[in-house]
């Protein structure tokens, strides 16, 4: 049985935030029980605790670049995580930090200057381009509680590919456009293989046990164990055909730091079960506002314009890349502050028994004009992303927010959609 994987929302406001509803950029992944975050935004500390996440469960932070609304809630992360409460003094590795060039020297820095000591070790490993030169792992460059990490160097094809195998699940990374170095990362599960159903070939086998014993199979259920070695579908002497247990694909999980162009991981990214991919800047057409007014650039074409001059991307982007992968499943984020959330707004509930709504907000008047812009910018999306408009048939994209959760439990297909999604402040209470 597949384990249970989870990816949960902690932030999903770009750099210009935080904002009221949404904090800058954190996400979490929940592995069997143990936690993978990815981006790590001041912050994330208060996150983690509304959110009602133990600390103790994080065993690996993935830092996509090194922009602040991504990095700067790493010190005060380890700080928590490694606080020495409880009295006993460890010196097991508690934390591995991943990372660009230059991740290393920033935590080592914010530790010295704030003098801090930490109960535990950690390590930060840099993924580092050709004739790129890492920070120092010497021993007298290293922080009291700092163990040495690895310098990764990418592949010749320009990909850092299985640099870490933990849990049941291969870690890739893909180099991605934006104004500074910017990676995606790819958390990828080996296929699985079906059950073979054995009530279902009793009686062919015991049809054919004489003459089965007669070819070396005696007795005859050892025909199973060669089938499971061979692998290939096995004709019994009455010509009754004996098939092997199917492949089933793995989950692969796709998450974009910033960028506006991501087009040199779309190997890397194939078939994803789902993508994670920013959508900073939409056009929102005036019509569709009470007040007339959406702000930028008037048309869809100069906002997209505006979006790659920053680094950014918008809804239509990131469906084109969704489409172009294959993506099964696409959320977006890093939500520009005209885009914030209705106070009011509940989590999804499922339509039709596949399709997720959420309804934005219906209270105060400014949270309708809230409710529309989002719709919109799924609307978007997903109109890029998909070649069919019937949204009954197919899932709609899902413009996140902050304890969102998404319940991955195996890699779906559109037309069988298989996640529960909700909100974590919830299942606490619940």
């Amino acid at each position: 049985m597949p384990k249970a994987v989870s990816l949960s929302f902690l932030g999903t406001c770009c750099g210009g935030g935080p904002l009221p509803n949404r904090c800058c950029s954190s996400s979490l992944l929940d592995v069997a029980g143990a936690l993978w975050m990815i981006d790590c935004a001041d912050g994330t500390v208060k996150q983690l605790m509304q959110a009602g996440i133990r600390i103790s469960r994080l065993r690996k932070i993935f830092i996509t670049h090194m922009h602040g609304d991504h990095c700067l809630g790493v010190v005060p992360v380890m700080a928590n995580l490694m606080s020495g409460a409880g009295g006993t003094e460890r010196t097991d590795l508690r934390l591995e930090v991943y990372g660009l060039s230059g991740i290393r020297e920033l935590i080592r820095t914010t530790l010295r200057l704030t003098k801090s000591q930490l109960n535990g070790r950690y390590a930060v490993h840099e993924l580092l381009h050709p004739n790129e030169t890492p920070y120092t792992c010497a021993q007298q460059e290293l922080h009291g509680n700092e163990l040495p990490g690895r310098d990764i160097y990418c592949g010749d094809d320009g990909f850092w590919r299985a640099f870490e195998k933990s849990d049941g699940f291969d870690i890739d990374a893909g180099p991605i456009q934006h104004r500074v170095n910017s990676l995606g990362y790819v958390f990828r599960e080996p296929p699985q293989t079906s059950r073979l159903e054995i009530s279902q070939i009793m009686d062919p086998i015991n049809r054919n046990k004489e003459a089965l014993a007669k070819i070396g199979f005696s007795p005859p259920f050892k025909l199973i164990d060669h089938i499971l070695s061979i692998r290939r579908p096995y004709t019994l002497p009455d010509g009754y055909v004996i098939d092997p247990p199917s492949q089933i694909p793995g989950r692969k999980l796709v998450i974009l730091g910033d960028t506006h162009d991501p087009w040199a991981m779309k190997d890397l990214a194939m078939d994803a079960s789902i993508l994670v991919h920013e959508a900073t800047n939409a056009y929102i057409p005036p019509n569709l506002l009470r007040t007339g007014r959406a702000g930028g650039p008037s048309s869809e074409e100069g906002v997209r314009a505006k979006a790659i001059s920053k680094g950014h991307s918008t809804p239509g982007m990131a469906g084109e890349f969704a489409k172009a992968i294959n993506a099964q499943r696409l959320v977006l984020n890093h939500f520009s502050g005209r885009f914030a959330p209705a106070e009011s707004s509940p989590p999804y509930a499922w339509s039709g028994g596949r399709n997720p709504r959420q309804q934005h907000g219906r209270g105060r008047s400014g949270d309708d004009d809230k409710a529309r812009m989002l719709r919109e910018i799924e609307r978007q999306a997903t109109a890029a992303w998909l070649e069919s408009p019937d949204s009954s048939k197919w899932p709609t994209a899902v413009a996140a927010w902050d304890f969102l959760s998404l319940d991955i439990r195996e890699h779906e297909a559109r037309d069988n959609m298989n996640a529960e999604i909700s909100d974590i402040r919830e299942q606490r209470n619940g």
